[in-house]
Protein backbone atom coordinates (compact mmCIF):
# COMPACT_ATOMS: atom_id res chain seq x y z
CA UNK A 1 0.00 0.00 0.00
CA UNK A 2 2.86 2.39 0.78
CA UNK A 3 4.52 1.75 -2.59
CA UNK A 4 1.22 2.32 -4.40
CA UNK A 5 0.68 5.61 -2.57
CA UNK A 6 4.21 6.73 -3.40
CA UNK A 7 3.78 5.90 -7.10
CA UNK A 8 0.41 7.66 -7.24
CA UNK A 9 1.80 10.74 -5.48
CA UNK A 10 4.85 10.86 -7.77
CA UNK A 11 2.70 10.55 -10.90
CA UNK A 12 0.33 13.21 -9.55
CA UNK A 13 3.22 15.70 -9.40
CA UNK A 14 3.58 15.43 -13.18
CA UNK A 15 -0.10 15.88 -14.10
CA UNK A 16 0.03 19.66 -14.19
CA UNK A 17 2.57 20.44 -16.89
CA UNK A 18 2.99 22.85 -19.75
CA UNK A 19 5.18 23.07 -22.82
CA UNK A 20 8.19 25.36 -22.62
CA UNK A 21 10.05 27.00 -25.51
CA UNK A 22 9.70 29.83 -27.95
CA UNK A 23 6.14 31.01 -28.63
CA UNK A 24 6.35 29.76 -32.21
CA UNK A 25 7.46 26.26 -31.16
CA UNK A 26 4.93 25.96 -28.35
CA UNK A 27 2.05 27.18 -30.54
CA UNK A 28 3.00 24.72 -33.31
CA UNK A 29 3.15 21.79 -30.85
CA UNK A 30 -0.13 22.72 -29.18
CA UNK A 31 -1.90 23.06 -32.54
CA UNK A 32 -0.49 19.73 -33.70
CA UNK A 33 -1.44 18.02 -30.43
CA UNK A 34 -4.95 19.51 -30.68
CA UNK A 35 -5.29 17.90 -34.13
CA UNK A 36 -4.27 14.56 -32.62
CA UNK A 37 -6.94 15.09 -29.96
CA UNK A 38 -9.63 15.53 -32.62
CA UNK A 39 -8.94 12.06 -34.01
CA UNK A 40 -8.71 10.27 -30.64
CA UNK A 41 -11.51 12.16 -28.91
CA UNK A 42 -9.34 12.60 -25.81
CA UNK A 43 -7.55 15.84 -24.94
CA UNK A 44 -3.79 15.54 -25.43
CA UNK A 45 -3.08 16.55 -21.82
CA UNK A 46 -5.23 13.64 -20.65
CA UNK A 47 -3.36 11.27 -22.98
CA UNK A 48 0.01 12.49 -21.69
CA UNK A 49 -1.16 12.22 -18.07
CA UNK A 50 -2.21 8.60 -18.70
CA UNK A 51 1.17 7.86 -20.33
CA UNK A 52 3.05 9.39 -17.40
CA UNK A 53 0.90 7.50 -14.89
CA UNK A 54 1.44 4.19 -16.71
CA UNK A 55 5.17 4.82 -16.92
CA UNK A 56 5.47 5.43 -13.17
CA UNK A 57 3.25 2.48 -12.29
CA UNK A 58 4.93 -0.13 -14.50
CA UNK A 59 8.26 1.39 -15.57
CA UNK A 60 7.15 1.35 -19.21
CA UNK A 61 4.45 2.84 -21.42
CA UNK A 62 3.53 1.44 -24.81
CA UNK A 63 2.41 4.18 -27.16
CA UNK A 64 0.96 3.35 -30.56
CA UNK A 65 1.01 5.97 -33.29
CA UNK A 66 -1.51 5.86 -36.08
CA UNK A 67 -0.43 7.56 -39.28
CA UNK A 68 -2.63 9.46 -41.71
CA UNK A 69 -5.69 11.56 -41.13
CA UNK A 70 -8.57 13.39 -42.68
CA UNK A 71 -7.50 16.86 -41.65
CA UNK A 72 -5.79 19.27 -44.01
CA UNK A 73 -2.81 19.73 -41.67
CA UNK A 74 -2.18 15.98 -41.48
CA UNK A 75 -2.16 15.25 -45.20
CA UNK A 76 0.94 13.56 -46.54
CA UNK A 77 3.58 15.71 -48.13
CA UNK A 78 4.15 15.29 -51.84
CA UNK A 79 7.54 13.67 -51.26
CA UNK A 80 7.47 9.90 -51.83
CA UNK A 81 9.87 8.91 -49.05
CA UNK A 82 8.09 10.82 -46.28
CA UNK A 83 5.75 8.72 -44.13
CA UNK A 84 2.24 9.90 -43.47
CA UNK A 85 2.18 12.27 -40.48
CA UNK A 86 1.03 10.96 -37.13
CA UNK A 87 -2.75 11.24 -36.87
CA UNK A 88 -3.31 9.86 -33.37
CA UNK A 89 -1.47 8.57 -30.30
CA UNK A 90 -2.91 5.81 -28.11
CA UNK A 91 -1.76 4.11 -24.94
CA UNK A 92 -1.80 0.30 -25.12
CA UNK A 93 -1.82 -1.92 -22.05
CA UNK A 94 1.24 -4.17 -21.73
CA UNK A 95 -1.05 -7.17 -21.21
CA UNK A 96 -2.28 -6.79 -24.80
CA UNK A 97 1.19 -7.07 -26.31
CA UNK A 98 3.18 -10.15 -27.16
CA UNK A 99 6.83 -10.27 -28.27
CA UNK A 100 7.72 -11.10 -31.87
CA UNK A 101 10.83 -13.12 -32.65
CA UNK A 102 12.53 -13.76 -35.99
CA UNK A 103 13.52 -17.23 -37.24
CA UNK A 104 16.80 -16.95 -35.27
CA UNK A 105 14.84 -16.44 -32.02
CA UNK A 106 15.86 -12.80 -31.73
CA UNK A 107 13.42 -10.21 -30.51
CA UNK A 108 12.25 -7.90 -33.32
CA UNK A 109 9.26 -6.07 -31.84
CA UNK A 110 5.79 -6.26 -30.39
CA UNK A 111 2.42 -7.38 -31.76
CA UNK A 112 -1.05 -6.72 -30.39
CA UNK A 113 -2.42 -9.91 -28.91
CA UNK A 114 -5.51 -11.15 -30.67
CA UNK A 115 -8.49 -11.84 -28.50
CA UNK A 116 -12.03 -12.95 -29.09
CA UNK A 117 -15.22 -12.38 -27.20
CA UNK A 118 -17.34 -15.48 -26.72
Amino acid sequence: ALVRQAVDKYAENFRDFDLVGSDEQVNYLKNRLNLLSLKSGEHWKTTFARIINEYFKTGNAFIVKFRGGNFADTKRALYKNNPYPIGMLALISAERLEPVFNNKHRFVGWRLEEFSVN
